[in-house]
């Protein structure tokens, strides 16, 4: 919420596409969230930039094997870091920026990563989180419906700043005020 609030043109973007799928006399429902394409790019940006976990549970190799380069003997222990490989400028253009344009048109399945290296919010390799899939769309559908129901607005200045850990919370609080926009809301 920080980032989207750090970024009005990307509520405004969200109300916009929410607004051409969904009338204002309902909110959004789970069956919508397959046609919110922006919404869904909004959330696994937000994934890639500020992942649940910085450092994902331990993996072990079971074979000798090399990855990007690096050797690694079979039946090591590894620790995957998600919030560096998601900022990491060789995957992706000016990574501390949060642009979901970015992932527009693009096929990024963030559950089953399928080898792929640059988005790993739930794992890395051939185990991943059993709950992701229920995440992703229970995160996408709660996120539209904080867009659609309501303006968000912060006083003074968004301080984004994060305190590192197995997980990075910000340091100070966010502290966002809601503005009704629509009646049918609860």
């Amino acid at each position: 919420m920080g980032a989207i609030l750090q970024n009005p043109g990307v509520a405004k973007k969200m109300q916009e596409e929410i607004n051409s799928v969904v009338d204002k006399e309902r909110i959004v429902s789970e069956r919508d969230i397959s046609s919110l394409e922006y919404v869904q790019c909004v959330v696994k940006e937000m994934l890639r930039s500020y992942p649940t976990s910085s450092l994902l549970l331990p993996h072990e190799s079971t074979q000798d094997c090399t990855v990007g380069g690096f050797f690694i003997p079979g039946r090591s222990r590894l620790i995957v870091n998600a919030c560096a490989i998601g900022r990491d400028p060789s995957l992706c253009e000016d990574p501390l920026a949060f642009k979901p344009e970015r992932l527009m048109g693009k096929n990024v399945d963030i559950v089953k990563d399928k080898g792929l290296f640059d988005m790993v919010p739930f794992g890395a390799g051939r185990r991943g989180c059993p709950g992701a899939a229920m995440a992703v769309v229970s995160m996408n559908l709660l996120l539209a419906q904080l867009i659609h129901c309501f303006d968000w607005s912060v006083e003074g200045d968004l301080d984004m700043t994060e305190v590192f850990g197995s997980t990075t919370p910000r340091s100070v609080e966010l502290l966002a005020r809601p503005a009704l926009r629509l009646s049918t809301c609860p």
